[in-house]
């Protein structure tokens, strides 16, 4: 999403495509396992290459990976500002009146370059 306005490829650096929601009821992996496998069978024609992932459990796993604690993230918007969610660069909201709601977070590059 930020490659463009940045004046880069469109695919330059781009390992894989992350597809995050956060879901703190689902805690438990098999919960969420559900989703991930939806979410992969939905965009597998779009991008086989798509990690579909619940921030709401970051925190459970990062202490084992990263050696400290992670907060616990309430919501999309929160886990996209902060690590280790960087790369999560848009996310949606669903609203009760059926529309959504945008969130991005802006270029790091891009800014620091301007």
């Amino acid at each position: 999403m930020w490659n463009v306005p940045c004046g880069n490829d469109p695919g330059a650096g781009i390992q894989d495509h992350d597809l995050v929601y956060c879901d703190p009821r689902e805690l438990i992996w098999a919960g969420g396992d559900l989703v991930i496998q939806a979410g992969g069978r939905a965009c597998a024609r779009l991008a086989p290459d798509v990690e579909v992932r619940n921030r709401a459990r970051v925190h459970l796993w990062y202490p084992s990976r990263f050696g400290h604690d992670c907060p616990r993230y309430v919501s999309s918007e929160v886990a996209t500002n902060t690590f280790p969610a960087t790369a999560s660069c848009v996310g949606i909201r669903p609203q009760s009146n059926s529309s959504w709601r945008p969130h991005a977070r802006g270029c790091r590059t891009c800014a620091a370059s301007s």
